[in-house]
């Protein structure tokens, strides 16, 4: 997942410039705090639908599914710590990533988790990747491999035909928000364009199960509703 909402200096991870550097683990997730809407991969649609709607939006000629984490532009109402709710994987990340060929590692610079005094190294003192490191590779690798997966189920979906855009309106003390740019699985095609060998071959995938968690996810935006006028007071 290339995408870096929230890194302020990205820069490629370099021996020769960051050795020195050390990664000490942040209470918080504030460097997430202006955005309303992260990206998703498939197995987190269960327990994110738990807190938000699961939706779908256009990404160049491919779609690609977001956890909605507010109703309003620029933010959200979670607060620092996300306490109780579901932090998804593109947030837990930071301030790691893969560049967009996947074979590099990128890091935000201007993380308060780097210094060169406290925390795990990245680098020892050959010049060579830290256990730590490669752990934080390993696990970056992970979070592709489940992406590339599910870059291949919104694919299934649009050969389908199955992505509509959403219809879902959110009334709030006399005025409504409309969602309509955002994509849903279109509940009644669903049911009928899959053949029974598409069926089982979803099953095997998992697909089915998340479509129906993207579908059960929908209810969750009762509970953006509620967030934001708790955090009006």
């Amino acid at each position: 997942m290339a995408e870096l909402l929230f890194y302020n200096k990205p820069a490629p991870l370099a021996r020769d410039k960051h050795q020195a550097l050390r990664f000490n683990a942040q209470q918080g997730y504030g460097y997430a705090s202006g955005v309303n809407a992260v990206p998703l991969s498939g197995n987190e649609f269960f327990p994110a639908s738990r807190d938000y709607p699961v939706m779908f939006t256009e990404s160049g000629s491919s779609f690609l599914p977001v956890a909605l984490l507010s109703l309003t532009s620029g933010g959200h109402q979670l607060g620092q710590s996300w306490q109780g709710f579901y932090v998804p994987e593109f947030v837990k990340r930071y301030p790691f990533a893969l560049a967009e060929d996947k074979s590099v590692v990128m890091i935000d610079e201007s993380a308060p988790h780097f210094s060169e005094t406290e925390g795990d190294r990245l680098f020892d003192d050959a010049g060579n990747p830290s256990e730590f490191l490669q752990g934080i590779l390993q696990y970056l690798n992970q979070l592709e491999t489940m992406h590339r997966m599910t870059l291949e189920y919104t694919f299934a979906l649009k050969v389908k035909g199955l992505l509509v855009r959403s219809d879902v309106e959110v009334k709030m003390k006399g005025s409504s928000l409309k969602l309509d740019d955002f994509f849903v699985v279109d509940t009644n095609e669903f049911h009928s364009a899959l053949t029974e060998e598409e069926i089982v071959d979803w099953y095997h995938k998992g697909w089915l199960g998340w479509t129906y968690a993207h579908l059960h996810s929908i209810g969750a935006v009762s509970n953006l509703a509620r967030r934001m006028v708790t955090a009006k007071g």
